[in-house]
Order: structure tokens, then sequence, then C-alpha cells
């Protein structure tokens, strides 16, 4: 499937100019443009990029824009992904740099990045809940996901390693549902021999 490259800066670019907040805070915006607009994927196929981005080094959103495109339409999608994703925030950090030493001690710029810091935790709420609508399933990740986030909360455990050892529970529990499926059709024809 092609895409025009031009197109794609474009639709990354608008994504991250629209993106206050860093990674976290892109999630709803790709939903939005990518999932319910376009349908390039689904919800479920955009939370594993976030949740494997999240074990990459490097930035979040230049990480999920390239793992969105390229698979989808070329490494010269993903190049122009990547860039989209760059351009705004430079341009805006080099605006800001050369402005804010003049102004951030007006009340007005105070009340604005209080205003963006409100709205901004309100998107990380919104993406957390459809992140948990799409994931949590079942009892076995409902539990899992306490165990998360009581980790979290109580700052025992790096959160590198409560990725990695959901990871590793993921990888558990999807075995032993494997195993148990496998199980019950020899359990059926054993029962059907016997009879």
């Amino acid at each position: 499937m092609k895409k025009n490259s031009l197109e794609i800066l474009w639709i990354f670019a608008r994504i991250s100019a629209a993106s206050f907040g860093g990674g976290y805070t892109v999630l709803p915006l790709m939903q939005h443009e990518l999932v319910d607009q376009r349908g390039w994927l689904t919800d479920q196929e955009l939370a594993d990029i976030y949740a494997l981005v999240q074990c990459q080094p490097g930035l979040i959103m230049i990480n999920c824009a390239v793992l969105i495109t390229v698979p989808r339409f070329g490494k010269a999608a993903g190049i122009c992904a990547a860039l989209g994703v760059m351009l705004p925030p430079l341009l805006v950090v080099l605006l800001v740099s050369s402005l804010l030493n003049n102004f951030a001690h007006l009340p007005a710029v105070q009340h604005a990045l209080a205003g963006i810091r409100v709205s901004v935790a309100a998107m990380v709420v919104h993406t957390a809940w459809r992140m948990i609508k799409s994931g949590v399933r079942g009892w076995s990740s409902l539990l899992l996901f306490f165990l998360s986030l009581l980790l979290l909360f109580l700052d025992l455990v790096n959160p590198i390693f409560i990725i990695l050892g959901s990871a590793l529970c993921g990888i558990l529990l999807g075995l032993r549902k494997q195993k148990g499926q496998n199980a019950a059709p020899a359990n059926a024809e054993k029962k059907e021999e016997e009879a």
C-alpha cells in the first residue's frame, strides 16, 4: 500500500504540533487521527505498538510513528513520519526559547502554562482509560494491572522491570491458556473413545 510521503509528513506534523506534554499525550491524538479517522490500525494494534515503544530507547512519539508507518507503507514513509514528528517541536522550541526569557514572568503566560498542564493531565487519563478498556481483559490481566499500578505508586521497582515482568507474565499466561485449549480437545476425544 503506497502513501504519499508528503501526506504522511503532514499527518504526523499535525499530530506532533498538537501534542503538548510529550509522548503520553500523543496517544489520544494518534487514536483519533490514525484509528478513528483513517483506519490504518485498530485500538489494540496502537496499544500494542505503544507498549512496545515503552521498551525501546528513544523518543516515544518518533518510535510510534516509525513502527506505525514502516510495516504499512515502507521505509521512506517511516522517515517522513519521523521528520513530521520532529519539525513542529523543533520550530516551537526555537521560537519559545527566544521569547520565554522575556515573557515567562507575565501572569498571562504563567496561567496559560497552568491551563495546558491541566488539559495534558486530562489527555493522559483519557489515554489510560482507552488502554485499560482494550488491554485489561479477564481476571489475570486485571490482577497484573493492579499489581503494576501498586508497584508504580509505591515506587518500589524501576518501570522497565515492571514492563519486562508484565511481558513475562503475559507469555506465561498465554502458554497456560494455550495448553488448556490443547488439552480440551484431547479430553473430548478420550471421552468419545470411552463411550
